[in-house]
């Protein structure tokens, strides 16, 4: 028995051994597989956050290029239609109002535009007149509260056309500072602001009309359509070198004011025959 003692302590010697180098090869090895699999996961991760970061840089180009694309998306109809109306002549008025009580004529309170869609809808049996406003609109919202306002009739001299002009800068400065003016106190809730120039012609007092749909003021897409009686005509304070009626009033034609040209001849058909028999 003796003899066989040294073999017998060797086994448990190997036997050690062995599972000392599976052990260290299951640790290297389970290592290997826990690397490759966290390499995987950052590679899906990493493309996984590309796509996302192309998806973004792909939505914010497309909004860009809507938002960039929103002012000249004006659809080539209404292009070619605002086209064609800035060769047809219109009236030009300047509308004026007030948002401010009784006691009060401070030009804080006064609101005023140049309207160049100013028209008569009918004469009878009460005046109406109409024109349109695009919102928003300080001059609007003062209309819409007081429900009165004044229609400055301009002569087509370079007077009308200074008063015209210096009401197309919105309320934002005080324009009637730059202009000489009265309070006209209508007798009601508001004060009115009547322009005192000479190329002021007439005043048309005008308030909006209590009937019908939208009580005078109707949403047609992004403006409103204005429609008011007729109340009074004034005469304009008296000033130097003042416009009369019988002066033309002032038209807006391709972006300038102007006066109307020469009486173009209309000849009857019957009157061209006898012509052509005479000639």
């Amino acid at each position: 028995m003796f003899p066989n003692t040294p073999r017998m302590s060797a086994r448990p010697s190997t036997v050690k051994g062995f599972y000392s180098l599976f052990y260290e090869w299951s640790v290297a090895n389970s290592l290997a597989r826990t690397n490759s699999i966290c390499c995987g996961f950052s590679q899906a991760m990493a493309s996984s956050q590309r796509v996302v970061q192309a998806r973004s840089f792909t939505c914010a180009s497309k909004r860009q290029r809507v938002k960039s694309a929103r002012p000249n998306d004006e659809p080539p109809l209404s292009t070619h239609l605002r086209q064609i109306m800035r060769k047809m002549p219109h009236a030009a008025v300047v509308a004026t109002t007030s948002t401010g009580g009784p006691a009060s004529s401070s030009t804080s309170n006064f609101r005023g535009m140049t309207v160049s869609s100013f028209t008569t809808v009918t004469l009878t049996p009460t005046p109406i007149i109409s024109f349109n406003i695009r919102r928003p609109s300080r001059t609007l919202d003062a209309i819409r509260q007081s429900r009165q306002f004044l229609i400055h009739v301009l002569s087509a001299t370079e007077a009308g056309a200074n008063v015209a002009h210096g009401f197309t800068k919105g309320n934002s400065t005080d324009v009637f500072t730059n202009q000489q003016f009265a309070v006209w106190n209508v007798g009601s809730k508001y004060p009115l602001p009547l322009l005192s120039s000479p190329g002021v012609t007439k005043v048309l007092r005008c308030k909006l009309r209590d009937v019908g749909e939208g009580a005078g003021l109707i949403e047609v897409g992004d403006h409103v359509l204005v429609l008011a009686d007729v109340e009074s005509i004034i005469e304009p304070p008296p000033t130097k070198d003042a416009a009369t009626l019988e002066d033309r009033g002032l038209s807006y034609l391709d972006r300038a004011y102007r006066e109307v040209g020469k009486v173009i001849e209309v000849l009857d058909p019957a009157e061209s025959e006898e012509l052509e028999k005479l000639g």
